[in-house]
């Protein structure tokens, strides 16, 4: 015999309810992720720890309906309230906690000191923490006896590992900021010390005799920054008086000499000078020549002081520009490697997908192909904006100012959003001044950004109507030109409330926008900063429900008169016989690549690395050289570089650098290195095609 259902129809009830049981606990698990997720976001989003404080009251209040949470780091036997000036001891309760595990506490009253932490009645408590860094414990409190449950207890253990990460690392941070307080306001005390020092001092007097030996020196002004013992000078030479590591500077010594030699004026003379008790101090003179009536030379006369304090506090300066510079490097290269690391995967996801709908597809197939590439643009586009965010606020982001036609880039711009305007039945509308037909130096390819970015909005927040881009000349210096750029929707507007705050990094208009329409709410924040960088303003007005209005202004120079190039077509014909060599260490951008030349009929060879293109260049002849810029053993600067100083079969044969941030410095180093055209990855054929074609890649 067994327990179950007896018939059918009981099995399949008692499957149903094991089912509807599995869901409620599905969408339970989903709803605490969605809580522990915005609770971690928090915490890393906090700057002190009394922030820590009030937002897990918020959010534990909300989640486990804590009373309240209290925090409490250990200063040697005493444990300190964070954001108050409480303190305890003899809490063993605690020492237990910061082994990792989490406590549950049905009567606080029997804890010692546990209850004098709140003013509120505490009937029941969580305690965690953690002994990394410094000591922490966490305790969430309740007015009600066995409030927390096995899912409140099993909720914070989940979060106990992350918290105490967050915490050692913020505290780490104020640590850190603290002590950058105290020694600048040590460096500020020093500066005005040095700065006292020089308003205070007194030069004192010297003359020599013709063989330049010190035979007066004038006593130091009582307080003033001087040399102790300037009488030690007399008798002396300045030869006689410098210090060792001056014996070695010939060169200025030399030219002293020579100066001395022809009679001439010393004018702030700098040498370090060693004292009879070995004290180095570095003395400033100024000294000119004296004679007697019939003209003979009799020595030199003049003043000094000591600016050994001066002399150490630019040392100081020195080596503090050389550790920001160095900080400044490697932000550049982090964000180098972080843009070359992410855009990589990226873009061979992007390749392989636009190479899978060149196959045969069923009708579903190609449904799911389209969302998936369009699901990956979007990724594409965010980890963008967050990249170009990252290079702004690092100060990385240079603008490429190089000549372009404004009116083709507003026209070509506008049509990029055209076809999805139509998809929605927008009508889309573009005004262009006729004084706007002209050449202007400018990053073309950051102003593009802006206004697509603008568009591109426009159009996702217009459910019906029209998006409408009129564009004007307004007056400007004769070699600069003024224009103001307004794009309006007739869409779903934004409310006041939310105006000032909406260039701000990460501002979406509420919740419910990002979820219909996506997006990070990045694009406006790098639009304003991007604006800001060319000298430029961008401005909005909306009323919700009626639409939205962004005006962008901008002044650049006008460029020389040159011809506009016309776009053209990809030429249709296919070059048989064209050998490619395509060096990238990354597999599947190796197979992207090869699938798009082949496609092209190419003939393709693949290597991993620099060095092995390097070798392989050294035996074969190619048409053309794609060139991975980072890569192991030789990368692809180096391995261009051997190319074209060997006089090898490929010392001419044009090279297209591969790169996933192409900013102007590489592009300069590339260029320098010898390579001919960039392609950028995510790899987009139409891009491949055109820059075999500027090269004029022809069959053998």
């Amino acid at each position: 015999m067994t327990d179950g259902p007896t018939n059918p129809r009981e099995a399949l009830e008692e499957r149903c309810r094991s089912l509807s049981d599995q869901r409620d606990q599905l969408v339970h698990r989903c709803q605490e992720n969605d809580a522990v997720g915005n609770i971690m976001l928090a915490i890393a989003k906090a700057s002190t720890l009394p922030d820590v404080v009030v937002m897990l009251r918020q959010k534990l209040g909300s989640l486990l309906g804590a009373s309240d949470a209290i925090l409490l780091q250990q200063k040697g036997l005493t444990w300190r309230k964070i954001g108050s000036s409480r303190c305890v001891t003899g809490v063993a309760l605690f020492e237990r906690a910061t082994s990792g595990r989490v406590l549950s506490v049905f009567d606080p009253s029997a804890v010692p000191g546990l209850e004098s932490l709140s003013s509120d009645t505490m009937g029941s408590a969580l305690v965690l923490g953690d002994c990394a860094g410094t000591p922490w414990v966490l305790v969430l409190t309740h007015n009600s006896a066995h409030h927390f449950d096995r899912r409140a207890v099993a909720l914070m253990e989940r979060l106990q590992p992350f918290l105490a990460r967050s915490l050692e690392a913020l505290a780490g941070r104020e640590d850190l900021a603290q002590q950058v307080a105290e020694r600048t306001l040590q460096l500020s005390h020093s500066e005005q010390r040095f700065r006292d020092f020089a308003e205070c001092a007194s030069d004192w007097f010297w003359e020599t005799d013709p063989d330049h030996r010190y035979r007066f020196v004038s006593e130091p002004t009582s307080g003033s920054d001087t040399l102790e013992r300037p009488i030690e000078f007399l008798g002396r030479t300045r030869l006689e008086l410098r210090s060792v590591r001056e014996c070695a500077n010939q060169e200025k010594w030399l030219a002293y000499q020579r100066l001395i030699d022809a009679r001439r004026p010393l004018r702030e003379f700098e040498y370090e000078v060693e004292t009879d008790d070995g004290q180095r101090l570095w003395v400033c003179l100024n000294g000119i020549p004296y004679f007697d009536s019939a003209g003979q030379f009799l020595g030199y006369r003049g003043t000094s002081r000591n600016v050994t304090q001066q002399k150490r506090h630019t040392a100081e300066l020195n080596r503090a520009k050389e550790v920001a510079e160095q900080a400044s490097q490697a932000k550049s290269d982090f964000l180098a490697v972080m843009s070359h690391e992410i855009r990589t995967p990226m873009g061979s996801l992007l390749g392989m997908l636009e190479l899978i709908k060149d196959t045969d597809l069923s009708v579903q197939q190609q449904q799911w192909l389209h969302y998936a590439a369009n699901s990956a643009e979007l990724l594409q586009a965010i980890i963008n904006d967050v990249l170009d965010l990252s290079k702004i606020e690092s100060g990385q982001l240079v603008l490429d100012a190089q000549p372009f036609d404004l009116n083709f880039l507003l026209m070509s711009t506008a049509n990029q959003v055209r076809a999805q305007a139509e998809l929605k039945g927008l009508a889309l509308r573009c005004e262009l001044d006729d004084a706007l037909q002209c050449r202007l130096v400018g990053d073309k390819v950051r102003l593009s950004q802006v206004l697509l970015n603008l568009l591109a909005n426009a159009v996702k927040f217009t459910p019906a109507g029209e998006v409408r881009m009129r564009a004007m000349s307004v007056p400007a210096p004769p070699t600069m030109r003024a224009f103001q750029v307004t794009i309006e929707d007739t869409g779903i507007g934004i409310p006041s409330d939310r105006l000032p705050d909406l260039f701000e990094p990460f501002c979406q208009v509420d919740s419910s926008t990002t979820r219909e329409f996506g997006g990070t709410g990045l694009g406006l924040s790098i639009c304003k900063r991007l604006v800001t960088q060319m000298g430029g303003t961008i401005e909005v007005a909306s009323t919700l429900g009626q639409g939205s209005r962004f005006n962008l202004q901008l002044m650049l120079p006008v460029a020389e008169q040159e011809r506009t190039a016309i776009p053209t077509q990809p030429d249709a014909t296919t070059p048989v016989g064209c050998r490619v060599l395509v060096a990238e260490d990354t597999r599947a951008n190796q197979v992207v690549l090869e699938g798009m030349l082949k496609a092209l009929g190419y003939s393709v060879a693949l290597v991993n690395d620099g060095q092995a293109a390097i070798e392989r260049c050294r035996s074969d002849d190619f048409d053309v050289i794609f060139m991975d810029m980072r890569m192991p053993r030789a990368d692809g600067i180096a391995a261009s570089r051997t190319i074209r100083t060997e006089q090898g079969p490929n010392q001419s044969t044009p090279i297209i650098a591969v790169t996933a941030n192409a900013t102007p410095d590489d592009k300069r180093r590339c260029f320098d290195a010898g390579m001919d055209a960039f392609v950028s990855k995510p790899f987009q054929r139409r891009e491949i095609i055109e820059k075999l074609e500027q090269l004029q890649i022809t069959a053998h």
